[in-house]
């Protein structure tokens, strides 16, 4: 449950440069980085070439000669939905940029902002390996009994990111205190 802090809370003291200018880029690259895992997962089912190249090397299957319209939409479906995630998570450390960058970076909005985006990468790091393996099921269903696949892949690398996460939540709950403290130093005056 997040609490989402008006900017009457949040004590604005314009940054260094060199922070705005950091702020500045991040909310650019998340910006134009948010909409491209979706619409490359549009991009890649357009294109039976780059889908089946995929299948192989990322999710670890032959899919069958020929998949049905239905299947081929169900498997963009199924990939579209880590993509939304993680466009959703950007958009949000985007917004936690935008603040830290106009001088409310000890604020509840900011720390709100970084716990969203911690979140959706947890959920991220979890819902990949069940999408891959729901997609493994999905593209070899057409395949003859014998021939058809579950593939569930979970590696060090999901691990790692969720010690991210974990020190994310870390600081949140660290920033939040720092501003619980910052509005109270703000009351006294």
């Amino acid at each position: 449950m997040t609490t989402e802090h008006t900017s009457g809370d949040d004590a604005r003291q314009p940054p260094p440069a060199r922070i705005r200018a950091v702020a500045r880029g991040m909310r650019a690259f998340c910006t134009v980085l948010a909409p491209l895992g979706p619409l490359a997962v549009l991009a890649i089912w357009w294109d039976e070439a780059l889908w089946r190249g995929l299948l192989a090397e990322a999710a670890g299957v032959q899919a069958a000669a020929a998949l049905p319209v239905e299947v081929r939409l169900a498997a963009a479906a199924v990939m579209l939905l880590p993509a939304l995630i993680a466009a959703w998570a950007l958009w949000r450390l985007r917004g936690f940029f935008a603040l830290v960058g106009g001088g409310a970076g000890l604020s509840f909005a900011a720390a709100d902002r970084l716990m969203s985006f911690a979140r959706g990468l947890t959920v991220l790091v979890l819902a990949k390996p069940v999408c891959g393996a729901l997609l493994s099921v999905l593209v070899t269903l057409p395949n003859p009994p014998g021939s058809r696949q579950l593939v569930l892949r979970f590696s060090s690398d999901e691990l790692f990111l969720l010690v991210i996460c974990a020190l994310l939540v870390a600081v949140v709950w660290t920033l939040r205190e720092g501003a619980r403290i910052a509005r109270e130093h703000a009351e006294f005056v």
